[in-house]
């Protein structure tokens, strides 16, 4: 084999590649779908695992932010009455990211096809700050994971700031204690 890539060989690649890039994101609408079901179908508390987080701590093999991600995501699309066609579409044309992000930023219902051309040049940066959102606001979001001893520490810095944390785990005022923390830091 050459180490200049002929023609032919770079079309197998891109082909190769973008084939599996959208299987793996149809994969993850399918996955979605497949959480959210399970998160609704039963009562929790009442099973073996004592909760939801307790049977996806036994079987479900993705951090909780991301089963979390992927059950809004399909919550969204049932909000917005998008078909399992239309999202299966959507995905092919955006990926997960943008798909994903897309309908977390929507305020309306609107057809698949705006939904693709609206997200379409949407950036997102991996974590970092969406700049190509649009908030009426002028706010940016940011979506990443921490490590659990830094979460920790950052719960009771918010909770100093007044974050609460209810019976189930769920934290509450996180964007205004995070807002109120961060301009204390900046000032």
């Amino acid at each position: 084999m050459s180490d200049t890539p002929t023609k032919q060989v770079m079309k197998q690649i891109i082909d190769r590649v973008t084939k599996s890039v959208e299987v793996l994101n149809v994969d993850r609408w399918e996955a979605a779908k497949d959480l959210h079901w399970a998160r609704h179908v039963i009562n929790w508390e009442l099973t073996e695992y004592e909760s939801w987080v307790g049977f996806c701590e036994s079987h479900v093999m993705l951090h909780p932010s991301t089963v979390n991600r992927y059950i809004t995501t399909a919550a969204l699309v049932q909000k917005y009455e998008f078909s399992d066609n239309d999202a299966k579409r959507m995905v092919r044309a955006l990926g997960w990211t943008r798909f994903a992000n897309g309908l977390v930023y929507m305020t309306r219902k609107m057809s698949s096809d705006k939904f693709i051309q609206k997200y379409k040049d949407w950036h997102t940066n991996h974590g970092a700050a969406t700049p190509g959102a649009k908030d009426p606001n002028g706010d940016r979001a940011y979506s990443f994971s921490l490590p659990a001893d830094v979460a920790d520490k950052l719960d009771g810095y918010l909770e100093h700031y007044g974050m609460t944390t209810d019976p189930k785990n769920r934290r509450r005022g996180v964007r205004d204690a995070f807002t109120d923390l961060v301009q204390i830091q900046l000032d």
